[in-house]
């Protein structure tokens, strides 16, 4: 048996052309977002907030997004909410 042929014994075969991006679908562009929704904010969570997110969306059969929109209107309509948000430390510091 040839180098060759012992080193594809067992090797993964290539991924098709169709493959080759990943898996991940592509992200809808901002520029077809709903109008009422005219900014975008990206937020760096740790990985410890970012799953207690994501378990409390999905006990409230919610998703992130909605969740995260909700708490906003209450911190910004709510003035003590918000000085005791800003007050409030990650759950795990990455640091």
């Amino acid at each position: 048996m040839t180098e060759a042929a012992k080193r594809r014994i067992g090797a993964r075969p290539p991924k098709p052309e169709s493959q080759k991006g990943g898996n991940t679908p592509p992200s809808v562009p901002f520029a077809t977002a709903p109008k009422a929704f005219a900014k975008r904010l990206t937020l760096d969570l740790t990985e410890a907030d970012h799953r207690a997110l994501k378990i409390l969306a999905a006990e409230h059969g919610a998703s992130m997004v909605d969740l995260l929109r909700g708490a906003l209107r209450l911190v910004v309509d709510q003035p003590a909410i918000a000085e005791a948000a800003i007050r409030t430390k990650p759950m795990a510091d990455p640091r």
